[in-house]
């Protein structure tokens, strides 16, 4: 049996921070509140491979976003991925913007390499994962 090419492409990883967090990195230091969050990243190549070591808990810190994965008291409810060529991780957190509010928390988090100059790839959306959420990204994706 032939393998096929590993998909790229973008995603959301949501996560839930039991507890606040103060992170730092190089330098900077930011302290997140208790809350659910969406991060939107991209992989050029091996698009499940990069998310199912996105959710390893033990790894080096590569990421903005493993400063918060490898955190005891930071769960992922939920992941959404697509290889659909048109969509960036900008446009991903332009969509989650458009159909919840959420904010910026930290500029400049997770969007280190962004082309469009966008404030961040982390978006809080508030004390709990909103019901349609889901749902409506999906009829998108």
């Amino acid at each position: 049996m032939k393998r096929g090419r590993i998909p790229c492409g973008v995603y959301l990883i949501f996560l839930e921070l039991r507890l606040a967090e103060h992170i730092r990195s190089t330098g900077r230091e930011w302290r997140l509140p208790p809350g659910v969050y969406a991060y939107a990243g991209s992989a050029r190549t091996a698009l499940f491979p990069r998310i199912l070591r996105h959710l390893k808990f033990v790894k080096k810190i590569h990421w903005h976003l493993d400063l918060l994965t490898t955190r005891p008291t930071v769960g992922v409810p939920l992941v959404l991925c697509t290889s659909r060529p048109e969509l960036t991780e900008c446009r991903l957190i332009r969509l989650v913007r458009e159909h919840c509010p959420a904010a910026v928390p930290v500029a400049g988090f997770g969007n280190s390499d962004c082309p469009t100059g966008c404030p961040g790839h982390l978006l809080r959306l508030g004390s709990e994962l909103p019901a349609t959420l889901p749902e409506r990204l999906l009829a998108v994706l």
